[in-house]
């Protein structure tokens, strides 16, 4: 999904399962979630940007997963995003069991 407003764009992206579901892919799932709800609550004005990316890499850790450093996503910028790189935390390792 994408959205414009008063020049500035922004999207975004999700994922849904489709059952049958394996438990290990429903947890994963899970916890990218409970991430992203950690990463919101870390967002504030005054905040600290790194805060969010350490909300998430706890989360992360925390139900056994592991984060990829580094790695790019575009920023949120005015006209047409000015190609901007931002540094982003995502989630990734083997799936545990739960």
């Amino acid at each position: 999904m994408s959205a414009d407003l008063n020049g500035y764009f922004g999207d975004t992206g999700a994922t849904f399962t489709v059952p049958p579901v394996d438990p290990r892919i429903e947890y994963f799932c899970q916890i990218t979630r409970k991430a992203l709800n950690a990463a919101m609550a870390a967002a504030r004005a005054g905040g600290k940007i790194n805060q969010i990316g350490q909300a998430i890499e706890k989360t992360a850790s925390n139900a056994g997963f592991k984060t990829i450093r580094d790695l790019g996503s575009h920023g949120l910028a005015g006209a047409c995003m000015r190609n901007r790189i931002s540094s982003r935390i995502s989630m990734t390792s083997q799936i545990p069991a739960p």
